[in-house]
Order: C-alpha cells, then structure tokens, then sequence
C-alpha cells in the first residue's frame, strides 16, 4: 500500500461549519482496501482521486453525516512511506451503498449562478438574459455558472424565464441515480464511495469575460488576470514569464479552466513549452516545461523487470512510492532497449527516456504514466492559431 491516512477538512473557502477527520488504514476509520486512486496531470496539476469509506464505531450514522455535509470538502491523501501529499482536491460526489441500494449527491451538475445565450430573429444576434443567482446556495458551495445556449428566443422575457427555471432546478445538490438490487443484505455492503475534483478544476466553475480593455499583454498577465476575476479556490499561484502576446478581450462566456489551459499551451518566443496545474496548498504554477539537457535533467528511474517493481530518485537508491511520482518529469526506463542507449545532445531521443504527461495511481501499486511526444508540435501549432496535430 501506498497511502497512508487521507485527511478530509471542511472546505477552506466557502461555509462555516469546521471539520476534521483522518482515515488511516487498518484503524476505526479508514478506507476500503485497494480502493484508492489519483491522477495527476501536466496540464491541470492534481486532477481527479477517488476512495471508498468504510463505517467506524457510529455505523452508517458516520456516513450518513458525509453523505448530508461531504460535498465541496477538502481531501488530502499522504504516502505511507514518507508522508509526502500524493493528492489534494475536493469532495465532488459520493454514492452511499447500503445493502444493494444506492444513493448519490453531487455537485457536478449543481449550479447557482446562471443565464441565456441565445439569437434574436432580427438578424440573428446573439443577447444574453438577465443572471440568475442563488446566493444561499453560492455561500455554501461557491459560484458555480451555467451557461445555457437557447437557439432563437423570441423575447428577452421568455430567455429570462429559462434560466429561472434552470436555476430552481439544479441550485442545490442532485441526489440521483436512486438504485436498489434485491437480496442483498450483509453488513459488509455498506460503504461510501467518495468522488474528487482537483483545484484546478473548480476555475471550470466560473466564466471569464472582460471588453472594457482592448489592448494585449503577455500570457502570464493574462493567465493572472483570469485568477483575479474568478479564481474562487485559487489560493496563490506562481507564474513564469512568457513574453507572447495574447488580446484580453473576451466576450464568448468560455470557462475560466479552459482559457488558462488554452493560453498556457502558447510557446515563448524560444518555441519553449510551458505547463500549468494546481498543486499543494491550491497553489496554481505556470511555468516552462522539464527540458532534457542532461542526465541530471533525469528525475525518475525504472526497471521493468526488477522483480519489486519500484520508482527510484535518479542517480540515488532512494526508492519512491508510485503516489509519489509527479508529471513535468522525466524518467528512464533502464532495462528496455539494451544495449541501445543513445548518447546524442538530445537526450529526449534517447528510447529509453519518456516525458511525463500524467501519473495514474491506483492502489495497490499500480500506476500508469501515459507521454505524447505530439504535445509540443501541438504547443507550436497553437501559438500560430492552428488546431493540434491530430486535427489538421
């Protein structure tokens, strides 16, 4: 195994309510063995994890307690080797199962903040309808938008009216999903199945939209600008210089997570590529990508057919925990190819060498670590307004 206890507090941003609780395996409270998972991703930082609790001493009355007040939670999963932050997010949804019934919150389609885009029939413009908010709903969860597209709409009344009921209908927690398999009852088959979102996905909670200035500034400018305006659960970022040049108009209502993704696949002027993720402490990082230079450029080490299987720290012994690997990397696989190892100025031409994209983690030990070597032509294809690779 290797995490060792999952601490979940209550959401740092938004509501009032304090929390603590720390699941460690093999304890009273603790998590299904072998139920644990993570990804972890080059363009996003910490993405997605996922983990099933088990009842402790309270019973179902313990999960039954997440299931009413988990959702929007703070969720932060160590390594049992060292203690190191392999995940950290949010609580997005959880599924209780009791018996063959199941039962589902989420905040995925949750929304309180909303309006209409749609065309006029006098020469097809596009308007939008009055924003509609539920500000009790904000003060729990934070704001969350929706942005409908309505095709033509005959009147400004009827377009507001849309959004009104859209907002009444999905201003709090969906609980859907309901499902019941007969004949199944054994104290064994109750667990909580618990979903998590990244903090880097909580900026797709939120438009960004900005006319009043018309000029252009530079990407890492811009990227900081679209923190400002609606970074909700963004608490500092650290942002490399880029000196491309991007306009700051924007009028289309694109999600904030998108743009910062999309501008942070422009290359500097050195065709140089840069990444941007949410790590430790919501701490947002847009900075150039791990080059390959050399062998000191080398973070991770393995072997495919050493018997344990293990990452190891390059050019020690050190041995790492699977949860511990992170993208922006890159790594050598030391037994494939024998023979074959290219010493050449560009070591990322080296067969044995892989760039990171992502780690996928699932207990016990395993872990899938995808590369695109297309990824930078697709970085230079987007710096000249061309789509990626795949789409020419």
């Amino acid at each position: 195994m290797s995490i060792g206890s999952i601490s979940i507090t209550n959401d740092p941003v938004v509501g009032v309510s304090e929390f603590t609780d720390n699941l460690v395996a093999g304890s009273d409270s603790a998590w299904a063995p072998n139920s644990y998972g993570h990804e972890i991703r080059a363009m996003g930082g910490f993405w997605s994890a996922g983990f099933d609790i088990l009842p402790n001493r309270l019973g179902i009355e313990y999960l039954n307690e997440y299931l009413l007040n988990g959702l929007g939670r703070k969720v932060s999963a160590y390594t049992q080797e060292s203690g190191a932050l392999a995940f950290e997010g949010k609580i997005m949804r959880m599924r209780l199962h009791i018996h063959g019934v199941s039962v589902q919150v989420s905040l995925e389609n949750m929304t309180n903040k909303t309006w209409v885009r749609y065309l006029t029939s006098e020469g097809g413009l596009i308007k939008r309808s009055t924003v509609q908010e539920d500000s009790g709903s904000q003060t729990a969860y934070g704001i969350k938008e929706v942005v409908n597209s309505g095709a033509i709409i005959p009147s400004s009344t009827i377009a507001d009216q849309v959004a009104s009921a859209y907002l009444k209908e999905y201003s709090t927690p969906t609980r859907t999903r309901i499902s019941i398999e007969v004949g199944r009852n054994t104290d064994q088959d109750i667990s909580l199945s618990v979903f998590c979102h990244g903090y880097f996905r909580t900026l797709n909670w939120r438009t960004y939209n900005q006319t009043a200035l018309q000029t252009l500034q530079t990407v890492d400018e811009q990227i900081q600008d679209v923190i400002d305006d609606v970074g909700q659960f963004i608490n500092s970022s650290n942002l490399a210089t880029n000196i491309s040049l991007v306009s700051r108009v924007y009028d289309r209502d694109e999600l904030a997570g998108n743009i910062i993704l999309d501008l942070s696949r422009l290359a500097d002027s050195s065709n140089n590529r840069y990444v941007v993720g949410v790590y430790k402490d919501r701490l947002l990082k847009y900075e150039q990508a791990a080059t390959l230079t050399n062998e000191e450029d080398i973070r991770y080490t393995f072997r495919m057919r050493d018997n344990k299987q293990v990452f190891n720290r390059a050019g020690t012994d050190r041995e790492l925990s699977p949860a511990e690997v992170r993208p922006n990397n890159w790594m050598r696989i030391t037994d494939i190819f024998p023979g074959q190892i290219i010493h050449d100025t560009d070591l990322s031409k080296d067969p044995q060498t892989t760039f990171v994209e992502s780690v996928i983690f699932r207990e016990p030990i395993g872990v899938s670590i995808p590369s695109n070597r297309a990824v930078q032509v697709d970085n230079l294809l987007a710096k000249s307004g061309f789509g990626g690779a795949s789409q020419i």
